[in-house]
């Protein structure tokens, strides 16, 4: 079995290939969702999942933001994991001195997932709300 460390490793590289247009964009998107779902599997507690220590400043913010995210998500119906909370090294990862696009920037005026923004990454507000 693929640890939570490993699938939130694999979620935020997908995620940083999408937003540098690596690949497919459209095919690192649905591997890192592939992945937040594998995550969603293994039903282990999102605070369970240890600190990151990529060198990479993109990976620490992405992996934060995601943590953060999908505590707030997969406390909501349908998935109704109440009391899931992200990993408290969460709060202590520093935003992006550039900024990072996870969207076409045309879209950036149909409003920023607050999450996501406070670290520099740019995201739409309903980004990952169906993982």
């Amino acid at each position: 079995m693929t640890s939570g460390a490993d699938l939130l490793h694999q979620i935020a590289v997908h995620l940083l290939k999408h937003a540098h247009g690596e690949d497919d964009r459209i095919s690192a998107l649905v591997t890192a969702l592939d992945a937040i779902q594998m995550l969603y599997g293994a039903v282990m507690p999102l605070v369970s999942i240890p600190e990151p220590t990529d060198a990479d400043p993109r990976l620490p913010a992405l992996k934060a933001c995601v943590m953060e995210r999908l505590a707030q998500v997969w406390q909501t119906p349908p998935h109704d994991r109440h009391g899931e909370r992200a990993p408290s090294w969460c709060a202590a990862v520093p935003p992006l001195s550039d900024q990072l696009w996870l969207i076409p920037p045309d879209f950036a005026d149909l409003g920023l997932n607050p999450i996501f923004e406070r670290r520099g990454i740019v995201a739409l507000p309903n980004f990952l709300m169906f993982a």
